[in-house]
């Protein structure tokens, strides 16, 4: 009988270390973070977005443009694709294009271009609201538009004051 009951702890201590070799590998294999399906873009609209991409890169504005809206016909929502239309739109000069497709993109990058596009339109209060707000992302330090934002917040009170 003690036979037995030191096998049993035998086997017992070889099952521990055992689990404790591969209980980890468990983990680090099955327990993996779930991860969260990202809808994908159409086939169609990547292809158009790569172009239009390519092709604002080397300064071909008009093909870049006509890329990036056969893009949006296939993912009209996408704010990747709407935030490089509006880019597109501000080099060719096309203000109220590059506002209407930045309307309620959020981020950094579409707020720079909104408010740029605003200033080019003369509408100093929402170049102003826009630049204030970027300028609260702790990831930008932008000092053109700090002096930018105060220059339209003063022009647009004074314009304000004259009426």
């Amino acid at each position: 009988m003690k036979a037995t009951s030191t096998k049993s702890v035998t086997s017992t201590k070889g099952s521990k270390w055992a689990l404790a070799l591969v209980l980890p590998l468990t983990f680090a294999v099955g327990c993996t973070e779930p991860k969260v399906p990202v809808p994908e873009r159409p086939e169609v609209a990547q292809k158009c977005f790569v172009r239009a991409t390519e092709d604002f890169r080397a300064g071909r504005v008009d093909e870049a443009g006509d890329a990036i809206t056969k893009a949006l016909a296939a993912a009209p929502k996408d704010d990747e694709l709407l935030t490089l239309g509006g880019r597109i739109a501000l080099a060719r000069l096309d203000f109220d294009e590059s506002i209407r497709l930045l309307d309620g993109v959020g981020g950094s990058d579409a707020r720079s271009l909104r408010a740029r596009a605003h200033w080019y339109l003369g509408n100093l209060g929402a170049a102003s609201d826009e630049l204030e707000l970027l300028l609260e992302d702790p990831d930008v330090r932008d000092d053109w538009a700090k002096s930018v934002a105060e220059l339209a917040r003063r022009g647009y009170t004074e314009a304000a004051l004259l009426r």
